[in-house]
C-alpha cells in the first residue's frame, strides 16, 4: 500500500481501499466494479479469483494489475515463494541447523492465497535433499495476529527437543517469536535462531534477519503498470517476478 500510494500521489488519481473477507465476496465485489464504471483502474492485492471474474473485468475494459496472484488476463508483480522457502532452508543449513521449525499461515481463509504453503514447501525441499526432513510436530499452522502465532510458538519452543531454528513466513510473526523465546528466558539466536520472511521495516529495528521481497517496490511498480496501461505507455500484459534477497542480522 506504501507503494502504490507514493506513486499514485505523484498524479491526478484518486486512492480508494475496498476490503473482502469472503469468496462470495470477492466475486460480488468484482462484478459490481466491472459494472459500475467507476473506477478508471483496479491494483488486487493478494486474492484469487476466478476466470469468469477476470473476464467480467476485461470485458467492461476496467484496467488491472495483480499483485501476489499471477492472472493471464493482467499484469501482475509476484514473487517465487517456492524459491524463499529454498534459501531458508539453503541459509539455516549452512549456519548449521538440522532441525529446523516453521511458523506460518498455511491454512488462511478461502479468499485468500496461500503463500506461507510455498514457503513451508520450498523448506521441505531442500531438507529432504539435505537429509533432514521437518517432523510434522514442528510446522506450527497460525493466522498473521499476535495470540495464534503466541501459542504457535509456545509450543515449538516447549517440546523438549525445540528446533534450534525456527523460520516464520512472515516477519511479524517472527517478532512474536522473539518475544515469545525472550518470555522463555531463551536467547536468541543462542538457544534458538529466528528467520523472517517480508522485509518490514520494523524487521531492522528488531535486528531481524529475513528474506526480503520489496513489498513497497511491489506495490509501486504494480501501480506504474496500471498508470502505464491507463496512459497508452504500456498497453501489453507483463508479468514482473520481483527477485529475493537474504538480509543477515543478528537472529541466527
Amino acid at each position: 500500500m506504501k507503494g502504490i500510494a507514493f506513486a499514485l500521489g505523484k498524479t491526478n488519481y484518486e486512492l480508494i481501499i475496498y476490503t473482502v473477507n469472503s469468496t462470495d465476496n470477492v466475486g460480488a465485489f468484482l462484478a459490481s466494479i466491472a459494472l459500475s464504471g467507476s473506477l478508471d483502474g483496479l491494483i488486487i492485492l493478494s486474492l484469487p479469483f476466478t476466470v469468469d471474474d477476470a473476464k467480467r473485468l476485461t470485458d467492461h475494459k476496467v484496467v488491472t494489475v495483480v499483485v501476489e496472484y499471477e492472472q493471464e488476463f493482467f499484469s501482475s508483480v509476484d514473487i517465487d515463494n517456492s524459491t524463499g522457502g529454498e534459501m531458508a532452508g539453503k541459509y539455516l543449513l549452512e549456519k548449521g541447523h538440522r532441525r529446523i521449525g516453521f511458523i506460518g499461515e498455511i491454512y488462511p481463509p478461502d479468499y485468500a492465497i496461500r503463500p506461507a504453503l510455498a514457503r513451508l514447501n520450498g523448506l521441505r525441499k531442500v531438507m529432504a535433499e539435505a537429509g533432514a526432513d521437518i517432523p510434522e510436530y514442528y510446522v506450527q499452522s497460525a493466522p498473521i495476529e499476535p495470540e495464534s502465532t503466541r501459542q504457535a510458538a509456545t509450543k515449538l519452543l516447549s517440546l523438549p527437543d525445540r528446533p534450534t531454528a525456527i523460520f516464520a513466513a512472515a516477519d511479524v510473526q517472527a517478532m512474536v517469536l522473539m518475544k515469545v523465546a525472550a518470555d522463555m528466558g531463551l536467547k536468541v539466536p543462542q538457544d534458538v535462531a529466528v528467520l523472517g520472511f517480508d522485509g518490514l521495516e520494523y524487521a531492522e529495528f528488531m535486528g531481524l534477519t529475513t528474506i526480503n521481497q520489496s513489498l513497497v517496490d511491489s506495490g509501486r511498480i504494480a501501480a506504474d503498470l496500471l498508470l502505464n496501461q491507463l496512459t497508452g505507455a504500456s498497453p501489453s500484459v507483463q508479468h514482473i517476478k520481483l527477485p529475493l534477497s537474504l538480509i543477515e542480522r543478528e537472529t541466527v
